[in-house]
């Protein structure tokens, strides 16, 4: 695969984006399931506020003429609202509580909830186009746009995580390099490690695996997706306690402690990759848990990905693999509160269309969240085949209004175990204290 491969439908040429219309790209319907007749439609302005600058904003602008001839009059205003996530939220809450909410927006996974809940978002499968529509998505992205079995938000984007490995460094320890042949359970996964990684005077110089390291509110997905795959969650099922803190949590947690402290796969200390140059692509680590947005980076570092990487889904406690991957990524939700739901439809149906969606995930290394996308050339690449495949059965956030907020306490029990400042137990014991303080309010 190389970058032309990469990025055929949306390239970046001398700093310039080219891009292919929707409406060339798949006729005048560009994947909004019909639509509704013109004469029935009343000039609007649909106001759409994004989370995306740079290319992706400069892609989505290209294609909002195609938007206003196919459904004129309705016109759009989109956006910028705010680069970083936490602002982009509080402004969107901002907005809700004043009666001038955006009508179509954008959103993480955590927070389709976070506006479900309140009764903010439209319920999108009251309309008959989006329930049509919504047959092609995956299973597992669909269902992150979920809030107690009601639709509310539908899939823009997806982050599919699942391991990449160098194909080159495992010729070098004599691992096999066949995707069929990697590790399946994290048993397998942390002997290969191990012949993978490499120390001298004690200190590890490359990761036989990469180990996330939680912070803030990030990379406990990991984690996450071990509980998955023994059948619990952030969450009991009832939504009204902490469900990380039995067993299947202790299990996880010491299975990341272990990787960091006693089998040393990778270390808190270990050398940096050079700047500009993604981990993966350098001499510091031989394989990782990421989306696929590391092959373009790997590429764009001069390494030759075809070459060099493979693609496996996420090894499991048994040789089942019942949750291969984590799926996150942006959806796009309807204000309750908007003034022409109707155009707010159809701009939804556009945005997240079928030739959008592909773009988009063209334009971002990313693969997109629809089944009809199968035959598409640029998933034949077996790096993003396996990504694509692997999202129809990938472990989501969970959908609680709570998540977003109490997950920090989480994030800080997986960090101080892993660092060894407080055992296992403890500290999910005490993350989930202050959880369940959180949910008694």
């Amino acid at each position: 695969m190389n970058r032309r491969t990469l990025f055929a439908r949306g390239t970046t040429v001398a700093g310039t984006l080219t891009v292919t219309p929707l409406a060339a790209a798949c006729g005048a319907n560009a994947g909004s399931g019909g639509q509704a007749p013109a004469a029935a439609r009343k000039p609007y302005t649909v106001q759409y506020w994004s989370r995306f600058g740079g290319t992706q904003e400069e892609l989505e602008k290209k294609n909002l003429p195609v938007f206003e001839q196919q459904f004129a009059p309705y016109k759009v205003e989109r956006t910028l609202v705010s680069t970083v996530y936490a602002e982009l939220i509080q402004k969107i809450t901002v907005a809700m509580a004043s009666g001038t909410p955006p009508d179509v927006f954008t959103v993480g996974s955590p927070d389709v909830a976070t506006f479900a809940d309140p009764g903010s978002a439209y319920q999108l499968d009251l309309s008959p186009r989006v329930r049509k529509d919504a047959e092609d998505f995956f299973a597992g992205p669909l269902n992150v746009g979920k809030y107690k079995d009601k639709l509310y938000g539908l899939t823009y984007s997806v982050d599919v995580r699942i391991l990449l490995a160098r194909k080159d460094l495992l010729r070098e320890v004599g691992l096999p390099t066949d995707p069929k042949a990697q590790p399946a359970t994290w048993q397998q996964l942390t002997d290969w490690a191990k012949k993978l990684t490499q120390s001298e005077a004690g200190q590890v110089k490359r990761a036989g695996f990469e180990v996330p390291k939680p912070m803030a509110t990030t990379n406990g997905e990991l984690f996450l997706t071990m509980l998955a795959q023994q059948g619990k969650g952030f969450f009991t099922p009832d939504g009204k306690k902490a469900g990380f803190d039995g067993a299947e949590g202790q299990r996880a947690l010491q299975l990341l402690v272990d990787f960091m402290n006693r089998e040393r796969v990778d270390t808190y200390d270990r050398p940096n990759p050079p700047n500009n140059v993604p981990a993966i692509a350098s001499t510091t680590v031989a394989s990782q848990w990421t989306n696929s947005s590391a092959i373009a980076a790997a590429q764009r570092a001069g390494l030759n990905t075809t070459e060099n990487l493979i693609a496996f889904p996420t090894p499991d406690f048994t040789t089942t693999r019942k949750v291969p991957s984590y799926v996150g990524g942006t959806w796009e939700m309807i204000a309750k509160g908007s003034k022409d739901l109707d155009a707010a439809v159809e701009f939804l149906l556009f945005i997240c269309g079928s030739s959008m969606g592909l773009q988009i995930a063209e334009l971002t290394t990313a693969v997109p969240p629809r089944k009809s996308h199968e035959k598409a050339p640029y998933l034949q690449d077996p790096l993003l085949r396996t990504y694509y495949d692997a999202q129809a059965t990938g472990w989501a956030v969970a959908q609680h209004p709570k998540y977003g907020p109490t997950r920090v306490h989480l994030i800080a029990a997986l960090q101080s175990a892993m660092r060894q400042e407080k055992g296992v137990k403890a500290a999910l014991d005490e993350a989930a204290a202050l959880v369940n303080a959180e949910l008694a309010k």
